[in-house]
């Protein structure tokens, strides 16, 4: 756990003007960022990717942000996952 992993984040917006919205201030921060529609086709996914040690300390912080993210466009961010690496 202490290599750079690709890490993902999942938001999801009712409005695709808000996740548009979302997904431009994360580009903005260095984030690799895909907007589309969610999966049940009733609200809007952002797909936030990054690369990072994903520690204890890297994840609370960014989850945070990410939270913060999302409440501010009245979105719901649904948490991360991390490719393993080797």
């Amino acid at each position: 756990m202490s290599q750079p992993h690709p890490i993902n984040h999942y938001l999801y917006f009712g409005d695709k003007g808000d996740a548009r919205k979302a997904g431009k201030l994360l580009g903005g921060e260095g984030y690799a960022v895909d907007v589309r529609r969610g999966a049940e086709r009733r609200d809007w996914l952002v797909l936030a990717a990054h690369v990072a040690v994903p520690s204890p300390e890297t994840i609370a912080h960014t989850a945070a942000k990410m939270e913060a993210l999302a409440a501010s466009f009245r979105g719901e961010y649904d948490g991360w996952e991390a490719q393993v690496v080797r």
